[in-house]
Protein backbone atom coordinates (compact mmCIF):
# COMPACT_ATOMS: atom_id res chain seq x y z
CA UNK A 1 0.00 0.00 0.00
CA UNK A 2 1.36 3.43 -1.11
CA UNK A 3 1.39 5.85 1.54
CA UNK A 4 0.42 9.51 0.88
CA UNK A 5 3.72 11.77 0.80
CA UNK A 6 2.79 14.28 2.88
CA UNK A 7 6.23 16.51 2.21
CA UNK A 8 5.24 16.63 -1.77
CA UNK A 9 1.87 17.70 -1.06
CA UNK A 10 2.71 20.14 0.66
CA UNK A 11 5.68 21.47 -1.62
CA UNK A 12 2.74 21.77 -4.22
CA UNK A 13 0.41 23.72 -2.44
CA UNK A 14 3.32 26.04 -1.24
CA UNK A 15 4.01 26.15 -5.26
CA UNK A 16 0.53 27.36 -6.04
CA UNK A 17 0.09 29.86 -3.41
CA UNK A 18 3.36 31.70 -4.74
CA UNK A 19 1.34 32.07 -8.46
CA UNK A 20 0.45 36.23 -9.24
CA UNK A 21 -2.59 37.10 -8.40
CA UNK A 22 -5.25 39.07 -10.57
CA UNK A 23 -4.00 42.23 -11.87
CA UNK A 24 -5.44 45.20 -10.40
CA UNK A 25 -6.00 48.49 -12.03
CA UNK A 26 -3.37 50.62 -11.87
CA UNK A 27 -3.46 54.06 -9.86
CA UNK A 28 -2.79 57.66 -11.25
CA UNK A 29 -1.29 60.35 -9.23
CA UNK A 30 -4.13 63.16 -10.66
CA UNK A 31 -7.05 63.83 -11.83
CA UNK A 32 -8.97 65.88 -13.69
CA UNK A 33 -12.77 66.33 -13.00
CA UNK A 34 -15.46 67.15 -16.42
CA UNK A 35 -16.77 70.34 -15.19
CA UNK A 36 -19.52 69.88 -17.98
CA UNK A 37 -21.95 66.76 -18.68
CA UNK A 38 -21.66 65.63 -22.33
CA UNK A 39 -25.26 65.70 -24.30
CA UNK A 40 -24.05 63.38 -26.48
CA UNK A 41 -23.12 59.74 -26.82
CA UNK A 42 -19.59 60.09 -27.59
CA UNK A 43 -17.50 63.44 -27.17
CA UNK A 44 -14.08 64.57 -27.56
CA UNK A 45 -11.58 66.25 -24.79
CA UNK A 46 -8.45 68.52 -25.14
CA UNK A 47 -5.21 67.50 -23.72
CA UNK A 48 -4.36 70.78 -22.95
CA UNK A 49 -0.35 71.58 -22.07
CA UNK A 50 -1.66 71.25 -18.44
CA UNK A 51 -2.98 68.05 -18.47
CA UNK A 52 -0.33 66.93 -20.86
CA UNK A 53 2.13 67.93 -18.12
CA UNK A 54 0.79 65.60 -15.79
CA UNK A 55 1.51 62.95 -17.81
CA UNK A 56 4.48 60.11 -16.76
CA UNK A 57 4.94 58.01 -19.49
CA UNK A 58 7.19 59.48 -23.00
CA UNK A 59 4.12 58.25 -25.06
CA UNK A 60 1.35 60.03 -23.57
CA UNK A 61 -0.65 56.94 -22.88
CA UNK A 62 -1.04 57.21 -19.13
CA UNK A 63 -4.59 58.09 -18.97
CA UNK A 64 -7.89 57.03 -18.30
CA UNK A 65 -11.67 58.07 -18.17
CA UNK A 66 -13.66 57.00 -15.50
CA UNK A 67 -17.22 57.71 -14.37
CA UNK A 68 -19.03 58.45 -10.82
CA UNK A 69 -18.17 54.58 -9.30
CA UNK A 70 -14.56 54.43 -10.53
CA UNK A 71 -15.08 52.46 -13.78
CA UNK A 72 -13.24 52.75 -16.96
CA UNK A 73 -15.05 54.18 -20.03
CA UNK A 74 -13.86 52.94 -24.13
CA UNK A 75 -11.81 55.90 -25.19
CA UNK A 76 -8.83 56.74 -27.66
CA UNK A 77 -6.54 59.63 -28.62
CA UNK A 78 -8.11 60.55 -31.90
CA UNK A 79 -5.70 60.55 -34.42
CA UNK A 80 -5.03 63.60 -36.46
CA UNK A 81 -6.77 61.63 -39.84
CA UNK A 82 -10.13 61.62 -37.57
CA UNK A 83 -9.54 65.49 -37.09
CA UNK A 84 -8.87 66.60 -40.97
CA UNK A 85 -11.94 67.33 -42.81
CA UNK A 86 -11.62 66.74 -46.46
CA UNK A 87 -13.52 69.53 -49.10
CA UNK A 88 -14.17 69.64 -52.60
CA UNK A 89 -14.96 73.17 -53.95
CA UNK A 90 -16.04 74.10 -57.14
CA UNK A 91 -16.01 76.96 -59.12
CA UNK A 92 -17.48 77.67 -62.50
CA UNK A 93 -15.31 79.23 -64.86
CA UNK A 94 -15.58 81.67 -67.92
CA UNK A 95 -14.78 80.81 -71.11
CA UNK A 96 -14.10 81.95 -74.70
CA UNK A 97 -13.63 78.78 -77.66
CA UNK A 98 -14.26 78.70 -81.19
CA UNK A 99 -13.87 75.52 -83.84
CA UNK A 100 -10.85 76.00 -86.45
CA UNK A 101 -11.43 75.96 -90.09
CA UNK A 102 -9.31 73.33 -91.21
CA UNK A 103 -9.58 75.28 -94.61
CA UNK A 104 -9.21 78.46 -94.09
CA UNK A 105 -7.82 78.84 -90.25
CA UNK A 106 -9.30 82.32 -88.69
CA UNK A 107 -7.23 85.05 -88.43
CA UNK A 108 -8.56 86.71 -85.90
CA UNK A 109 -7.35 85.34 -82.45
CA UNK A 110 -9.39 84.32 -79.57
CA UNK A 111 -9.90 86.80 -77.11
CA UNK A 112 -10.97 86.34 -73.42
CA UNK A 113 -12.44 89.58 -71.59
CA UNK A 114 -12.44 89.92 -67.59
CA UNK A 115 -14.08 92.14 -65.06
CA UNK A 116 -11.66 91.96 -62.25
CA UNK A 117 -11.91 95.13 -59.47
CA UNK A 118 -13.29 97.03 -61.55
CA UNK A 119 -10.83 97.03 -64.57
CA UNK A 120 -11.16 95.28 -67.49
CA UNK A 121 -8.19 92.35 -68.58
CA UNK A 122 -8.22 90.82 -72.42
CA UNK A 123 -6.41 88.26 -72.68
CA UNK A 124 -5.75 86.68 -76.06
CA UNK A 125 -4.70 83.77 -77.24
CA UNK A 126 -0.78 82.15 -77.80
CA UNK A 127 0.40 81.56 -81.19
CA UNK A 128 -0.53 78.44 -82.91
CA UNK A 129 1.69 75.97 -81.75
CA UNK A 130 3.32 73.31 -84.22
CA UNK A 131 0.64 71.03 -84.74
CA UNK A 132 1.48 67.49 -83.76
CA UNK A 133 2.66 65.17 -86.29
CA UNK A 134 -0.78 63.18 -86.66
CA UNK A 135 -3.12 66.04 -86.77
CA UNK A 136 -3.70 69.72 -87.09
CA UNK A 137 -5.43 72.55 -84.94
CA UNK A 138 -9.50 71.88 -85.33
CA UNK A 139 -10.71 73.42 -81.57
CA UNK A 140 -8.97 75.91 -79.12
CA UNK A 141 -10.79 77.42 -76.26
CA UNK A 142 -9.40 80.25 -73.71
CA UNK A 143 -10.46 79.98 -69.62
CA UNK A 144 -10.29 82.43 -67.20
CA UNK A 145 -9.24 81.64 -63.68
CA UNK A 146 -11.04 82.13 -60.66
CA UNK A 147 -9.89 85.80 -59.71
CA UNK A 148 -8.75 86.03 -56.00
CA UNK A 149 -5.61 84.70 -53.94
CA UNK A 150 -4.62 81.07 -55.00
CA UNK A 151 -5.97 78.73 -52.37
CA UNK A 152 -3.93 75.82 -50.97
CA UNK A 153 -4.01 72.09 -51.82
CA UNK A 154 -4.88 70.23 -54.36
CA UNK A 155 -6.36 71.87 -58.12
CA UNK A 156 -7.72 70.29 -60.75
CA UNK A 157 -9.46 72.11 -64.26
CA UNK A 158 -12.55 69.67 -65.09
CA UNK A 159 -13.72 70.34 -68.83
CA UNK A 160 -16.88 69.00 -70.35
CA UNK A 161 -17.46 68.85 -73.77
CA UNK A 162 -20.54 67.50 -76.04
CA UNK A 163 -20.39 66.45 -79.50
CA UNK A 164 -22.79 64.13 -81.81
CA UNK A 165 -20.15 61.97 -82.57
CA UNK A 166 -17.17 59.84 -81.44
CA UNK A 167 -13.98 61.78 -80.45
CA UNK A 168 -10.40 61.19 -81.30
CA UNK A 169 -8.86 64.58 -80.39
CA UNK A 170 -5.13 65.24 -78.67
CA UNK A 171 -5.93 68.05 -76.53
CA UNK A 172 -3.56 69.75 -74.78
CA UNK A 173 -3.56 72.59 -72.16
CA UNK A 174 -1.22 75.59 -70.74
CA UNK A 175 -0.71 79.30 -69.57
CA UNK A 176 -1.93 81.47 -71.69
CA UNK A 177 0.83 83.75 -71.43
CA UNK A 178 3.10 81.44 -72.02
CA UNK A 179 3.88 81.16 -76.38
CA UNK A 180 6.13 77.86 -75.74
CA UNK A 181 4.19 75.02 -77.53
CA UNK A 182 1.98 72.91 -74.70
CA UNK A 183 2.89 69.97 -73.55
CA UNK A 184 0.36 69.71 -71.06
CA UNK A 185 -1.75 66.43 -72.34
CA UNK A 186 -4.92 64.97 -70.89
CA UNK A 187 -7.12 61.96 -72.36
CA UNK A 188 -10.65 62.54 -72.79
CA UNK A 189 -13.32 60.17 -71.41
CA UNK A 190 -16.86 59.28 -72.38
CA UNK A 191 -19.61 59.98 -69.71
CA UNK A 192 -22.63 57.56 -69.75
CA UNK A 193 -24.06 56.73 -72.64
CA UNK A 194 -26.30 59.52 -73.57
CA UNK A 195 -27.07 61.42 -77.26
CA UNK A 196 -25.12 63.76 -77.90
CA UNK A 197 -21.82 62.46 -76.59
CA UNK A 198 -20.68 64.26 -73.05
CA UNK A 199 -16.98 63.88 -72.77
CA UNK A 200 -14.33 65.13 -69.85
CA UNK A 201 -11.51 66.26 -69.38
CA UNK A 202 -9.50 66.59 -66.32
CA UNK A 203 -5.91 68.59 -65.70
CA UNK A 204 -4.26 69.05 -62.16
CA UNK A 205 -2.31 72.29 -61.92
CA UNK A 206 0.23 73.24 -60.31
CA UNK A 207 1.41 76.69 -61.13
CA UNK A 208 -0.98 79.58 -60.45
CA UNK A 209 -2.70 81.48 -64.36
CA UNK A 210 -4.61 83.94 -65.23
CA UNK A 211 -6.13 82.36 -68.33
CA UNK A 212 -5.42 78.74 -69.78
CA UNK A 213 -4.97 78.01 -73.33
CA UNK A 214 -6.74 74.58 -74.36
CA UNK A 215 -5.93 73.19 -78.17
CA UNK A 216 -7.34 69.88 -79.30
CA UNK A 217 -5.76 68.52 -82.30
CA UNK A 218 -6.74 65.90 -85.19
CA UNK A 219 -8.04 65.34 -88.23
CA UNK A 220 -11.84 65.96 -87.90
CA UNK A 221 -13.96 67.02 -85.57
CA UNK A 222 -17.73 67.12 -85.77
CA UNK A 223 -19.26 70.63 -86.54
CA UNK A 224 -21.11 70.86 -83.03
CA UNK A 225 -18.50 70.05 -80.95
CA UNK A 226 -18.49 72.21 -77.56
CA UNK A 227 -17.16 73.38 -74.27
CA UNK A 228 -20.12 73.01 -72.35
CA UNK A 229 -18.72 73.91 -68.67
CA UNK A 230 -15.44 74.71 -67.66
CA UNK A 231 -14.47 74.73 -63.29
CA UNK A 232 -11.98 74.63 -60.81
CA UNK A 233 -12.26 71.57 -58.86
CA UNK A 234 -10.39 72.42 -55.34
CA UNK A 235 -9.12 70.20 -52.78
CA UNK A 236 -8.85 71.40 -49.09
CA UNK A 237 -8.07 70.01 -45.81
CA UNK A 238 -8.95 71.48 -42.71
CA UNK A 239 -6.99 70.90 -39.82
CA UNK A 240 -9.29 71.01 -36.67
CA UNK A 241 -6.91 70.45 -34.29
CA UNK A 242 -5.58 73.73 -32.04
CA UNK A 243 -2.16 74.49 -30.89
CA UNK A 244 -0.77 76.11 -28.46
CA UNK A 245 2.23 77.95 -27.42
CA UNK A 246 4.55 77.12 -24.38
CA UNK A 247 8.16 79.30 -23.42
CA UNK A 248 10.31 76.69 -21.69
CA UNK A 249 10.44 77.48 -17.90
CA UNK A 250 14.14 77.39 -17.50
CA UNK A 251 16.72 77.15 -20.70
CA UNK A 252 20.35 76.02 -19.41
CA UNK A 253 23.22 76.81 -21.95
CA UNK A 254 27.25 75.74 -21.85
CA UNK A 255 29.26 78.42 -20.47
CA UNK A 256 31.32 78.50 -23.78
CA UNK A 257 27.85 79.14 -25.52
CA UNK A 258 28.32 75.78 -27.93
CA UNK A 259 24.86 74.42 -26.65
CA UNK A 260 22.18 75.15 -24.78
CA UNK A 261 19.35 72.38 -23.24
CA UNK A 262 15.72 73.21 -22.36
CA UNK A 263 13.21 70.50 -21.10
CA UNK A 264 9.60 70.28 -21.42
CA UNK A 265 7.05 69.36 -18.93
CA UNK A 266 5.22 66.22 -20.30
CA UNK A 267 5.39 64.68 -23.57
CA UNK A 268 4.06 67.30 -25.50
CA UNK A 269 3.62 67.08 -29.40
CA UNK A 270 5.80 69.45 -30.79
CA UNK A 271 5.63 70.93 -34.00
CA UNK A 272 7.75 73.71 -34.54
CA UNK A 273 10.77 75.77 -32.47
CA UNK A 274 11.07 79.43 -32.36
CA UNK A 275 14.55 80.96 -31.56
CA UNK A 276 14.87 84.86 -31.03
CA UNK A 277 17.02 87.11 -28.85
CA UNK A 278 17.85 90.78 -28.36
CA UNK A 279 21.64 90.40 -28.78
CA UNK A 280 22.55 92.74 -31.96
CA UNK A 281 24.40 91.34 -35.59
CA UNK A 282 23.98 87.87 -34.35
CA UNK A 283 24.13 85.35 -36.70
CA UNK A 284 24.43 81.57 -35.76
CA UNK A 285 23.52 77.99 -37.19
CA UNK A 286 21.37 76.19 -34.88
CA UNK A 287 21.30 72.47 -34.73
CA UNK A 288 18.07 71.02 -33.19
CA UNK A 289 18.10 67.96 -31.58
CA UNK A 290 15.84 65.84 -29.12
CA UNK A 291 15.06 62.54 -27.08
CA UNK A 292 12.39 60.90 -25.04
CA UNK A 293 14.43 60.44 -21.76
CA UNK A 294 17.41 61.46 -20.29
CA UNK A 295 19.33 57.92 -21.20
CA UNK A 296 18.19 58.16 -24.97
CA UNK A 297 19.92 58.79 -27.92
CA UNK A 298 19.77 62.66 -29.06
CA UNK A 299 17.89 62.70 -32.63
CA UNK A 300 18.32 65.51 -35.36
CA UNK A 301 15.73 67.20 -35.48
CA UNK A 302 16.86 70.23 -38.71
CA UNK A 303 18.76 73.05 -38.64
CA UNK A 304 17.58 77.25 -38.43
CA UNK A 305 19.60 80.21 -38.71
CA UNK A 306 19.48 82.74 -35.55
CA UNK A 307 19.56 85.91 -36.77
CA UNK A 308 19.19 89.64 -35.51
CA UNK A 309 20.65 91.21 -38.68
CA UNK A 310 17.01 92.38 -40.01
CA UNK A 311 14.48 93.27 -36.71
CA UNK A 312 11.71 91.59 -37.67
CA UNK A 313 13.40 88.24 -38.23
CA UNK A 314 11.90 85.56 -36.45
CA UNK A 315 13.96 82.33 -36.98
CA UNK A 316 11.71 78.90 -36.84
CA UNK A 317 12.18 75.40 -37.41
CA UNK A 318 9.02 73.23 -39.05
CA UNK A 319 9.71 69.81 -38.36
CA UNK A 320 9.64 67.33 -40.40
CA UNK A 321 7.23 65.02 -38.39
CA UNK A 322 5.66 66.07 -35.16
CA UNK A 323 7.67 64.47 -31.97
CA UNK A 324 6.34 63.31 -28.41
CA UNK A 325 9.84 64.60 -27.01
CA UNK A 326 10.67 66.31 -23.32
CA UNK A 327 14.43 66.87 -24.06
CA UNK A 328 15.92 69.06 -26.61
CA UNK A 329 19.46 70.38 -27.13
CA UNK A 330 20.31 73.19 -29.76
CA UNK A 331 24.34 72.95 -31.14
CA UNK A 332 25.23 77.03 -31.89
CA UNK A 333 28.09 77.70 -34.50
CA UNK A 334 29.49 79.59 -33.79
CA UNK A 335 29.03 80.07 -30.20
CA UNK A 336 25.82 82.41 -28.58
CA UNK A 337 26.80 85.36 -26.35
CA UNK A 338 24.03 84.21 -24.15
CA UNK A 339 20.61 82.01 -24.25
CA UNK A 340 17.84 83.16 -26.91
CA UNK A 341 14.07 83.51 -25.80
CA UNK A 342 12.35 80.01 -27.14
CA UNK A 343 8.89 79.37 -28.15
CA UNK A 344 7.70 75.79 -28.83
CA UNK A 345 4.47 74.86 -30.75
CA UNK A 346 2.80 72.23 -29.65
CA UNK A 347 -0.16 70.00 -30.86
CA UNK A 348 -3.87 70.41 -28.63
CA UNK A 349 -4.30 66.37 -28.70
CA UNK A 350 -7.92 65.58 -28.33
CA UNK A 351 -9.17 62.34 -26.63
CA UNK A 352 -12.85 60.60 -27.34
CA UNK A 353 -14.99 58.87 -25.26
CA UNK A 354 -18.20 56.93 -24.84
CA UNK A 355 -20.70 58.71 -22.22
CA UNK A 356 -21.13 55.00 -20.38
CA UNK A 357 -21.72 54.65 -16.35
CA UNK A 358 -23.00 57.22 -13.97
CA UNK A 359 -21.79 61.19 -14.51
CA UNK A 360 -19.39 62.74 -13.68
CA UNK A 361 -16.55 61.93 -15.27
CA UNK A 362 -13.15 62.17 -14.76
CA UNK A 363 -10.12 61.93 -16.17
CA UNK A 364 -7.41 60.47 -14.69
CA UNK A 365 -3.86 61.00 -15.33
CA UNK A 366 -0.03 60.19 -14.57
CA UNK A 367 1.05 56.74 -14.32
CA UNK A 368 3.83 54.28 -15.06
CA UNK A 369 1.43 52.19 -16.99
CA UNK A 370 -1.14 52.77 -20.21
CA UNK A 371 -4.52 53.11 -19.32
CA UNK A 372 -6.87 50.95 -20.06
CA UNK A 373 -10.54 50.08 -22.16
CA UNK A 374 -8.98 51.51 -25.49
CA UNK A 375 -11.37 52.35 -28.47
CA UNK A 376 -9.32 50.59 -31.73
CA UNK A 377 -9.74 52.33 -35.14
CA UNK A 378 -12.03 49.68 -36.50
CA UNK A 379 -14.55 51.00 -33.77
CA UNK A 380 -13.23 55.23 -34.26
CA UNK A 381 -14.63 54.31 -38.03
CA UNK A 382 -17.98 52.87 -36.50
CA UNK A 383 -18.63 56.00 -34.53
CA UNK A 384 -17.38 57.96 -37.37
CA UNK A 385 -20.64 56.12 -39.22
CA UNK A 386 -23.07 56.36 -36.89
CA UNK A 387 -22.65 59.83 -35.09
CA UNK A 388 -20.53 62.30 -37.78
CA UNK A 389 -16.96 62.80 -38.55
CA UNK A 390 -14.66 63.10 -35.25
CA UNK A 391 -14.28 66.90 -35.66
CA UNK A 392 -17.73 67.92 -35.28
CA UNK A 393 -18.31 65.79 -32.01
CA UNK A 394 -19.04 67.99 -28.83
CA UNK A 395 -16.15 68.89 -26.48
CA UNK A 396 -16.03 68.77 -22.88
CA UNK A 397 -13.76 70.88 -20.12
CA UNK A 398 -11.71 69.49 -17.60
CA UNK A 399 -11.43 71.52 -14.93
CA UNK A 400 -8.27 72.05 -12.45
CA UNK A 401 -5.87 69.34 -11.50
CA UNK A 402 -6.36 67.65 -8.01
CA UNK A 403 -4.58 64.52 -6.20
CA UNK A 404 -6.03 61.28 -6.91
CA UNK A 405 -3.34 58.43 -5.74
CA UNK A 406 -0.23 61.11 -5.68
CA UNK A 407 3.04 61.71 -6.83
CA UNK A 408 4.41 58.65 -5.03
CA UNK A 409 2.73 56.32 -7.61
CA UNK A 410 5.45 57.46 -10.41
CA UNK A 411 8.30 56.48 -8.42
CA UNK A 412 10.31 53.10 -9.44
CA UNK A 413 9.80 50.61 -6.74
CA UNK A 414 12.82 49.31 -5.16
CA UNK A 415 13.27 45.97 -6.15
CA UNK A 416 11.91 43.22 -3.93
CA UNK A 417 13.28 40.66 -2.37
CA UNK A 418 12.82 37.40 -4.19
CA UNK A 419 11.28 35.37 -1.24
CA UNK A 420 8.88 33.21 -3.72
CA UNK A 421 12.06 32.14 -6.33
CA UNK A 422 14.16 31.14 -2.70
CA UNK A 423 11.21 29.49 -1.42
CA UNK A 424 10.69 27.88 -5.39
CA UNK A 425 14.38 26.62 -5.41
CA UNK A 426 13.96 25.17 -1.49
CA UNK A 427 11.47 23.20 -2.89
CA UNK A 428 12.92 22.03 -5.65
CA UNK A 429 15.80 20.95 -3.88
CA UNK A 430 14.52 19.43 -0.92
CA UNK A 431 12.35 17.49 -3.55
CA UNK A 432 14.77 16.19 -5.39
CA UNK A 433 16.47 15.36 -1.99
CA UNK A 434 13.35 13.49 -0.91
CA UNK A 435 13.44 11.76 -4.44
CA UNK A 436 16.99 10.38 -4.43
CA UNK A 437 16.27 9.26 -0.46
CA UNK A 438 13.36 7.37 -1.44
CA UNK A 439 15.30 6.24 -4.55
CA UNK A 440 18.14 5.06 -2.44
CA UNK A 441 15.70 2.98 -0.02
CA UNK A 442 13.80 0.93 -2.73
CA UNK A 443 17.51 0.13 -4.13
CA UNK A 444 19.86 -0.81 -1.47
CA UNK A 445 20.10 -4.41 -0.23
CA UNK A 446 17.68 -6.06 2.10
Amino acid sequence: MIKPNFVLIGAVLVVFSTLPAAAVEQPFAWQFPLIQEPDSAVVRLSLTPTIVASLHRYDGRDWQIVDAGGRSVPAARLSANRLTEQSVQDVALHFEQTLVDSVQPVSAPLVLNLDQDQARLTIRAPQAATPPDDGQLLFEALIAAPSGPEPAGGRRLIMDFQASQRLELDCRLRDAADNRPASWRFPLSQIGDSRPRRYRGRAELAEPAEAWHLACYGQHIPDDFVLVEARLEHEQQIDHRRRAQITPALVAMEEDGSSLTFTLEGPQLVETLQVTSDQPNLLSQLRVQSRSADDATWQDRGELTLSTMQPDERPELQLDRPVRDRYWRLLASPALPAAPDMEVSVIVEEIAFLAQGTPPWTLLAGSRHPGQAQLDEQLLGDLVGRQGPAWAWPRVIAGERAESAGEGVLAIPAEPVPWERYLLWTILILGSGLVIGLGWRLLRPT
